[in-house]
């Protein structure tokens, strides 16, 4: 399910290992699934700059956090917008109360369509009205 998916996905376990990572983070990243899984994911940051720009706020809790993140990407030889999530993974184990901390799923939501219309848009006014 998470492969068909048109979002990025990146999910790492409490220690910061990468658990799975979907094609389509693949594809954005450039790395091959066996250089990405398995691996601690600050590990795999030394050689790719997406992912190292990725796990900043990760690596650094105390740094300024930025809901929505929006990051310019190429991939495939074209400028893509993502908005960048993150999101911490909590469970409440069989007849505990308190809930435990297991990892995180790092998301890359594409909105290149919608900055595509936004940018149609402002064209459009800037020519019409100027």
């Amino acid at each position: 399910m998470i492969d068909n998916m048109h979002d990025a996905v990146i999910r790492i376990d409490e220690n910061r290992k990468v658990l799975f990572v979907n094609d389509e983070a693949l594809k954005i990243s450039g790395l091959k699934k066996e250089n990405f899984v398995g691996k601690l994911i600050q590990d795999v940051a030394v050689s790719n700059d997406l992912v190292r720009d990725l796990i900043k706020e990760i690596i650094d809790p105390d740094a300024e956090k930025n809901p929505a993140e929006l990051l310019k990407i190429f991939v495939e030889g074209k400028e893509n917008y993502f908005e960048k999530e993150i999101l911490d993974i909590n469970v409440i184990p069989t007849g505990e109360n308190d809930s435990r901390f297991i990892g995180q799923v790092i998301m890359l939501r594409n909105i290149t369509p919608f900055k595509e219309l936004d940018l149609a848009k402002n064209t459009f006014y800037r020519n019409c009205f100027s």
